[in-house]
């Protein structure tokens, strides 16, 4: 969700996803999960929900998702730690 990803847009996630995982990490990212992802009425009512909200609060509600994903999920320390543990791997260094 870094950068434009959601281009400002309320998203909507299978709970059966790597991306539901992370979100349920975050602050509010729930509200934006379907955990029956084989039922087409539950994300009907969850499309709904986020749908009946004034568009400027729901702006506001995804700008906020992405503040804290963004502070859970830094691409940069990711990658950091992924380059300290090729290191590892390869070289024994820590």
């Amino acid at each position: 969700m870094t950068g434009k990803t959601s281009a400002g847009i309320p998203i909507v996630v299978s709970g059966n996803s790597g991306f539901a995982e992370a979100l349920k990490k975050v602050e509010f990212g729930e509200f934006y999960i379907v955990e029956d992802f084989k039922d087409a009425n539950e994300w009907a009512k969850k499309i709904e929900s986020i749908r009946q909200k004034e568009r400027r609060l729901r702006l506001k509600e995804i700008r906020q998702l992405r503040t804290f994903y963004e502070e859970k999920y830094s691409w940069e320390s990711q990658c950091q730690d992924l380059v300290a543990t090729m290191s590892n791997m390869v070289y024994g260094i820590i």
